[in-house]
């Protein structure tokens, strides 16, 4: 084949793309999207969690056997999802969010997140990958744009993939992988970064009811008019989001390994993440309302 010397402008380079690979200019566009916002992102925020201590938060009703300051020093960073950004006992260095359904139930609006922010917390929406609001296929949990529009433009916009395939094929590192449990991207985040040790607190990853009270209902039944089972034990009622959640933190753990990334990632009290991470622990508040007793249930000391 000879060799061929083509001096293109820009033009002229997307006919050639739009003529020879149909959608590939959206493509090309998506992954711009991903390297200028999450790679941004994470360079910015590496320097900050590097080598530190950071707790993750949940909505896990074993969140409420946790008191932060039995590991929180002036140096460990806090990262919460969804609800946990009005959580009055908690002190929020990073906010998460992709479901637009807990955002709206909890009247977390556009000005809350915009107060939070100027009291210096880091708002991280996350976005799925190439999802178009205006395709008709957009899932009903999806922030819309309509409520993003309403933020600063300094607000971070963070993509994710629910393909683990996918998030190896565009580098662990820039396209972020989340499955069934936002809670998937600060923890690949604060793992990426080099935080020393990452505690998750409040993934229980089923059980009937959230860390404040109110009836947990899944995504897959939210419309259903069965009733829910409220007395039904953590380690028993689990819906299919649930079993998701569960695979993909699993293979957070399988990236960590293959990366060679070396941050300790501890879970406390966990329910049905035990076994998945570096470490378990557990508060004497939990090990003791359950009768939890030997020596697989490592008790978690203060700093």
């Amino acid at each position: 084949m000879n060799e061929l010397n083509l001096n293109l402008d820009l033009n002229s380079l997307s006919e050639f793309l739009i003529t020879n690979f149909p959608g590939a200019l959206d493509f090309l566009h998506r992954d711009i999207d991903v390297f200028r916002h999450n790679g941004v992102f994470i360079n910015e925020v590496r320097e900050l969690i590097k080598g530190r201590d950071v707790i993750v938060y949940g909505s896990g009703p074993t969140l409420n056997y946790f008191d932060p300051k039995i590991i929180t020093s002036e140096k460990t960073l806090q990262m919460g999802v969804n609800s946990q950004i009005i959580n009055e006992k908690l002190k929020l260095d990073f906010f998460f969010a992709g479901d637009y359904v807990p955002l709206k139930k909890n009247n977390i609006t556009p000005e809350v997140l915009i107060e939070k922010k100027n009291a210096g917390m880091k708002i991280c929406l996350t976005r799925k990958y190439g999802v178009n609001e205006n395709d008709g296929k957009t899932h009903k949990t999806h922030i819309p744009d309509s409520f993003v529009n309403r933020l600063p433009d300094d607000i971070n916009i963070l993509y994710y993939t629910n393909s683990f395939r996918q998030a190896l094929q565009r580098h662990y590192s820039r396209l972020l992988f989340s499955s069934c449990s936002i809670g998937q991207v600060p923890l690949q985040i604060s793992m990426f970064c080099g935080a020393r040790r990452i505690y998750l607190v409040g993934f229980d990853q089923g059980g009937s009811f959230y860390a404040d009270g109110r009836i947990r209902i899944s995504y897959e039944n939210q419309d259903s008019e069965s009733p829910v089972d409220v007395e039904a034990d953590s380690h028993k009622k689990k819906f299919v989001s649930d079993e998701k959640a569960i695979r993909a933190f699993t293979q957070v753990r399988e990236m960590k390994k293959k990366l060679g990334y070396r941050s300790e990632i501890i879970s406390v009290n966990p329910v049905n993440m035990k076994g998945i991470f570096d470490r378990d622990v557990y508060t004497k508040e939990y090990a003791d309302s359950k009768g939890l007793i030997g020596d697989e249930y490592k008790i978690l000391t203060t700093i």
